[in-house]
């Protein structure tokens, strides 16, 4: 079968079985025109089943049209029937940029470990249960041990198993078992064990019998394990037989194979002891008496002499040496017990030097051991903070570089305006000799203009930073340079004549000036502080801090019925100016940007190009000057970030204010 589990990657699966273990194999084949990379397979099966040698695999790269395969070798921790795997299989489509994820379709198999539970049958019953029962065919070879000796080993070997001896038959040249389990999950097991020969020569003859091929192969190797681990059988197995069980896509048949019959057989060597031969008489060295053969006596295991058995020159005793007992396992006359003890003696003495020795080396090596994992956990520790540190340096740059070149939004505004003044180093805010408050405005890019009442609609680069006034100019700051006040709508702004705070409340800004009157304003500002910084600013500059990263028809967004909480116009002004900074600011930190008083700007009017501009001028030439924002008496149209107003430069009235730019 095959299982277009992706139509752009292929994936299919299959399980065998080898020995004792189930080979769960994963097939990836890239039908993409790109690459793939970083390539991860994860089965997923509980823990509780299989003990799995890895839990995943990857695959670094797949070209187009390629094919790579990963292999599990999962082992049995019990029976439990049929069991499901599935997985699933993530890579990086290059194509689309991006990580995916798909399921690898489910496969079953068998769990093949039996689980062995001794079940009582008859010898009537063993025929026609075995007959049901899958078998395998078996080769013999014959080794040097007795018949009954490998059977009685084999034979307590499967009763510890947990399989019930059915019947045993002894006859002069054979030994015949049948044994008989059950799974606990009700599978049928049997074994037939059949130990052919002599006293000094045998062979063993043994056959499984399973109700699957797969609990087969389990049951077989289940036995043949525990003769391994019991005996010295390993020595004496002929080769393996192999069974594979294939389940899955693209193997043919799907059925067990088994490709060679051979049963893996125990021989059991043993060597051959001779018989001691008893002397005819003997004396005892001891007390000089002749020892007759059907006298008792005694052999001493140290000098292989005999003694009487009456004699008390025969030792048996056991001691100790700091703390450690000296034992004499055998018989030993005087002579050879001296001599033994004497040895035990300088044995233990050596035996304490070396446990000190070792004692003394494990404690250097643990010391060592501990100041190397320290040396690694304060390298690791430097390591993470070296790690950390970079992570959060690439993390500020990446966020400055947002900042800095990114597109302008009210998420970023403030955000931008922070990072353009470290870059450049000043302060966000400043404060001239008069005590005009300026706010830093960063460089940008936005769309100018609206469909349907600003138009064409283009995109202007605004390349270098400025600052802007934080207010309109005020009647305070007008007088400071002027030394007149033309407002029409008179504020307090003498510091003595009531308390300072209410003075600055009352700060209004300056009005019934003219485009030309603020020339001379600009003028005498600038002499005063001996530079040219201070202008009008641009139409362009005007709308790029109005909006400050909006895209509404307002900084706040699009909803008139906000505009109160941001600007004095017809709605709320009570048909008068009111002082600045009452209202709320935009991101920039902008007060009364919209009503309180129109505010001129350098450009002549005229009409909006239609491509994309750098920094612009307006018009070389015309006959009208542009104001922005709207005033006290306003409609809340004409106070939209995008509304145009022009009048010619000689003229003013009471709604018509301004306020400076300074570049840096």
């Amino acid at each position: 079968m095959s299982d277009n589990i992706e139509q752009d990657i292929a994936i299919t699966r299959a399980v065998n079985y080898e020995k004792a273990y189930v080979i769960y194999k994963v097939k990836i084949t890239n039908n993409l025109k790109v690459p793939v990379a970083k390539i991860s397979v994860r089965p997923f099966i509980s823990s509780d089943l299989f003990i799995m040698d890895k839990t995943s695999d990857s695959i670094d790269l797949l070209k187009p049209g390629n094919s790579r395969t990963v292999t599990f070798r999962l082992r049995p921790q019990g029976e439990c029937g049929n069991v499901d795997i599935q997985g699933s299989v993530s890579y990086y489509n290059m194509s689309a940029d991006k990580e995916e994820n798909i399921s690898i379709k489910s496969i079953e198999t068998a769990v093949v470990c039996p689980m062995m539970k001794r079940i009582k049958l008859d010898s009537s019953e063993w025929d026609e249960v075995v007959s049901s029962l899958a078998s395998v065919q078996e080769r013999t070879k014959d080794v040097p041990v007795g018949k009954g000796e490998l059977f009685d080993i084999v034979s307590d070997i499967l009763k510890d198993l947990g399989m019930y001896p059915v019947a045993t038959k002894t006859t002069e040249m054979r030994n015949v078992g049948q044994f008989y389990c059950e799974g606990v999950k009700g599978l049928k097991y049997a074994v037939k064990l059949e130990a052919i020969g002599g006293n000094q020569k045998s062979k063993l003859i043994l056959r499984t019998y399973a109700e699957s091929q797969e609990s087969l192969i389990g049951c077989y190797y289940k036995v043949l394990d525990e003769i391994e681990t019991r005996t010295d059988i390993k020595r004496y197995i002929d080769e393996p037989m192999v069974v594979q069980h294939f389940q899955g896509d693209y193997v043919s048949g799907g059925k067990t194979e088994i490709r060679d019959s051979v049963l893996q057989r125990s021989q059991v060597g043993g060597e051959s002891v001779e018989k001691e031969k008893k002397p005819m008489a003997i004396t005892c060295p001891e007390c000089g008496n002749v020892i007759a053969l059907e006298n008792k006596s005694l052999l001493c295991k140290g000098c292989k002499k005999r003694f009487c058995q009456t004699c008390e020159g025969w030792i048996e005793k056991k001691t100790e040496y700091k703390g450690q007992k000296i034992e004499v396992r055998f018989p030993l006359c005087e002579d050879c017990y001296g001599k033994s003890y004497h040895e035990q003696v300088e044995r233990i003495k050596q035996k304490i030097k070396e446990q000190a020795e070792h004692e003394e080396l494990k404690k250097r090596r643990i010391e060592s051991e501990q100041l190397q994992k320290q040396k690694i956990r304060e390298q690791e520790e430097q390591e993470r903070h070296k790690l950390e540190a970079g992570r959060l340096q690439k993390q500020k740059e990446e966020q400055e570089h947002k900042y800095l070149y990114g597109e302008t939004t009210p998420s970023t505004a403030v955000g931008t305006q922070k990072a353009w003044a470290q870059k450049l180093k000043v302060p966000i805010q400043i404060q001239n000799k008069i005590g005009m408050k300026f706010v830093l405005i960063p460089p940008g890019e936005f769309m100018m203009g609206q469909k349907g009442i600003a138009e064409p609609v283009h995109r202007v680069k605004i390349t270098k930073p400025f600052y802007m006034g934080i207010y309109p100019v005020t009647q305070k700051e007008w007088r400071l340079i002027m030394s007149n006040d033309p407002s029409f709508f008179k504020g307090i702004y003498k510091v003595g004549i009531i308390k300072k705070e209410i003075c600055l409340l009352k700060n209004n800004p300056v009005e019934q000036i003219s485009w030309n009157t603020v020339q001379d304003f600009i003028n005498k500002l600038n002499r005063l502080e001996n530079t040219n910084r201070y202008k009008l600013p641009t139409e362009a500059e005007w709308e790029y801090a109005c909006k400050a990263g909006s895209t509404s028809i307002y900084c706040f967004g699009n909803s008139k019925s906000q505009l109160c909480v941001y600007a004095w116009y017809s709605n709320c002004s009570d048909n008068k100016t009111h002082p600045v900074g009452l209202v709320e600011p935009n991101l920039w930190g902008l007060y009364d940007m919209y009503g309180n008083v129109w505010e001129w700007c350098y450009d002549w009017y005229g009409v909006y190009p239609f491509h994309e501009v750098s920094d612009p001028q307006g018009p070389s030439n015309g006959s009208d000057r542009i104001f922005r924002g709207g005033g006290w008496d306003s409609f809340a149209d004409n106070c939209m970030s995008v509304y145009r107003n022009h009048v010619y430069p000689k003229f003013f009235d009471h709604t018509l204010g301004f306020r400076l730019v300074m570049s840096l």
